[in-house]
């Protein structure tokens, strides 16, 4: 909030406005949010079509812009520019043309128009897209894969001549936006197909964010506005020395309420009955996995209340992230911690000292980290650092026959919690996971 603050003052002294969401001309509102809804696809297991095919749910999810958006450079980065050749031979082209017809160096939405927003919004609509990637879920064991993935070429191209053909009078732009919608959607129905759901959650996320927004991470005023509002020159709230370079990853994953509290005794973050704190001075939230996820500032020290709401076991990672070194630098780990309803874990969390934070070392600071169960202290499972911790292990799933399906298919660092579902169709059983 406070840095929110700060942005919308130093707007307001670069003269474009103390403007926010609430501004009465919506195309000079600034749209500055910390966190997002992230909605997560979901097999129904008890509802079926007549055919067999299953129902699905979307579940929303609370994330933070930041980790949203890091999920949606890895979705461009994978899925769509693959690598360096690929963009330069084959796509650099076709992103500055569309680019060009959308966006002005100033920010202002010229060339299609601003409605194309909302058509490009329409398109990757939940509803839209579940219709085009449909035939990947199919159970009829007669309908091949390349069956499938042409025809959801095919619907991928009929819903683009609905809406998005009419506002494109351009032959050459409009081949161009269907090619990389075809090459996108196609990688999306890949993914499906491999029991890999976030490409199209992210998809559909990443439209939904900067359809909305109208681009404005990208305005040049926002930049700045940004950029002064970290510098103490412009924002006197800003310490000369602040800014730790490390950020402390909490992953907590057990039926239990989370309670965080500085120095002080201040409570700065709670996660209750699965909903994050709307006071919350600090980054937290539930993922699709079902982990509470706190980031914590390096240079400060803090004290986690676990409570226990039901009988099960907890699973708790510590991990520190360095911005230089680009990744986690160490982690600790405790897991299947037997708890019943109404015990309690404290987690103490130190603050490093100014210098481990300006050495920027690839193993981390000198930070404390210790767990306690009803007052007795744990030791950890894993306790690594260095180039260990930032070894990703990809989940994959595979179902054999066709009575039902398998979900949660993906990479995951380590200390990090993958939630695997299986669902059968009526009739059928479900004998095991195996490897």
């Amino acid at each position: 909030q406070q840095q929110k603050k700060a942005m919308l003052q130093q707007l307001e002294d670069l003269g474009y406005g103390r403007l926010d969401m609430m501004a009465a001309d919506k195309d000079f509102a600034y749209a500055i949010n910390e966190y997002a809804v992230y909605h997560t696809l979901k097999i129904n297991p008890t509802k079926f079509l007549p055919g067999g095919d299953p129902l699905w749910e979307w579940i929303p999810h609370t994330k933070t812009t930041q980790e949203a958006l890091d999920d949606v450079i890895d979705l461009l980065a994978d899925d769509l520019l693959e690598d360096r050749e690929t963009y330069y031979t084959g796509m650099e082209g076709s992103v500055s043309r569309i680019l060009s017809a959308i966006c002005h160096y100033d920010g202002k939405i010229v060339g299609i128009g601003t409605e194309f927003l909302d058509v490009l919004k329409e398109y990757f609509t939940i509803e839209n897209m579940m219709y085009i990637v449909a035939p990947m879920f199919s159970l009829n064991p007669l309908y091949t894969y390349n069956q499938r993935m042409t025809d959801v070429e095919l619907r991928a191209m009929e819903k683009a001549s609905i809406l998005i053909k009419p506002w494109i009078q351009d032959k050459l732009l409009l081949e161009t936006i269907e090619d990389v919608l075809g090459k996108l959607i196609l990688n999306v129905a890949e993914d499906v197909w491999d029991g890999n759901y976030e490409t199209l959650e992210t998809l559909i996320f990443a439209v939904d964010v900067f359809t909305s927004t109208g681009f404005q991470p990208h305005f040049p005023e926002i930049t700045l506005a940004w950029c002064r509002s970290l510098d103490p020159n412009y924002n006197t709230d800003v310490a000369k020395d602040q800014g730790s370079t490390t950020t402390r990853i909490v992953r907590i994953n057990c039926p239990v309420d989370v309670y965080v509290y500085d120095t002080d005794g201040n409570l700065v973050a709670s996660i209750i009955d699965d909903v994050p704190s709307e006071d919350s001075q600090l980054v937290c939230y539930l993922n699709s996995e079902g982990e509470k996820i706190f980031y914590l500032p390096g240079d400060t020290q803090y004290q986690l209340e676990i409570q226990a709401t039901d009988s099960g076991t907890v699973n708790y990672t510590v991990s520190e992230y360095n911005m230089i070194q680009g990744d986690l630098v160490n982690s600790r780990s405790y897991y299947d911690i037997p708890v019943t309803e109404g015990d309690s874990l404290q987690a103490d969390v130190s603050a490093a000292s100014r210098q481990s934070l300006k050495e920027n070392s690839q193993y981390g600071t000198d930070a404390q980290y210790e767990l306690q169960h009803n007052g007795y202290t744990l030791y950890p499972d894993t306790d690594i650092s260095g180039t260990s911790t930032q070894i990703r292990y990809t989940v994959q799933l595979q179902t054999k026959g066709t009575g039902g399906y398998a979900s949660g298919a993906d990479s995951f660092e380590i200390g990090s919690f993958a939630q695997l579902e299986a669902y059968t169709l009526p009739g059928a059983d479900f004998i095991g996971w195996y490897s």
